[in-house]
């Protein structure tokens, strides 16, 4: 047994090590790619790029090429590589749980959208906003935002970004300890995935549905202990 952990550990580190040099190497091209273009939107969008690809490997070197996209996107008013290297700066933030940084970030990404008009792009930045003041317990705050978001999808009919919203809505829920009103949420939020035949979200609605159940129970089992 412990010899067919070890080859699974080994198989593990391997195909990890493979994944690193291979984004290493994307890296690499796109950087050599950059002084020699003359496009500055083109730069905008390669450093974009390496920064999503660092997002997987190092997460400061994301910090630095999301500043790389805000400071030449400020020179060009370009409000759309503005609003994205605000939103990857906010994501390594928000991994490396810089919370209040993160919330700056992603409220600069909803107003640099917001400043090029009412988009898909713009209300999902009411999304990250939400996020944040979930994970810091501002649930009013979280709802007001993800409800923005919601009503954005709705008059889209993008069936599947409102079941998203309604699920994380339901998540908030939870985090407040109301779960009756988050079970209701969640159900909702299955019942759409399920209609649109999106077989990994309805698969997280129900890992969320039984995460609750389980939540549930142990809450109960722990009043029915502290009764007797």
């Amino acid at each position: 047994m412990s010899k067919k952990i070890a080859l699974i550990l080994m198989l593990s580190l391997l195909i990890s090590t493979i994944g690193i040099t291979q984004n290493q190497q994307k890296i690499d091209s796109l950087i050599a790619f950059v002084p020699a273009n003359t496009d500055s939107l083109k730069v905008v969008n390669t450093y974009e790029k390496i920064a999503k690809l660092y997002l997987r490997i190092q997460l400061d070197s994301t910090k630095v090429y999301a500043q790389k996209m805000i400071d030449l996107s400020e020179k060009l008013d370009f409000n759309k590589g503005l609003a994205m290297g605000n939103n990857w700066y906010g994501e390594v933030l928000l991994w490396q749980g810089d919370l209040s940084g993160a919330l700056k970030r992603f409220r600069a990404t909803n107003y640099f959208f917001e400043k090029n008009g009412k988009s898909t792009l713009w209300a999902h930045s009411f999304e990250l906003v939400a996020r944040v003041y979930s994970s810091i317990g501002k649930y009013d705050s979280a709802f007001i935002y993800y409800d923005k978001a919601l009503q954005y999808h709705q008059s889209k009919n993008d069936s599947l970004s409102v079941a998203k919203v309604i699920l994380n809505t339901g998540q908030v829920f939870s985090r407040k300890g109301d779960y009756t009103t988050s079970l209701n949420y969640y159900y909702k939020a299955k019942y759409i995935f399920k209609s649109l035949n999106e077989e990994h979200w309805f698969t997280t609605a129900e890992k969320s549905i039984a995460i609750l159940y389980g939540r549930q129970h142990k809450n109960d089992f722990r009043l029915l202990l502290r009764n007797r």
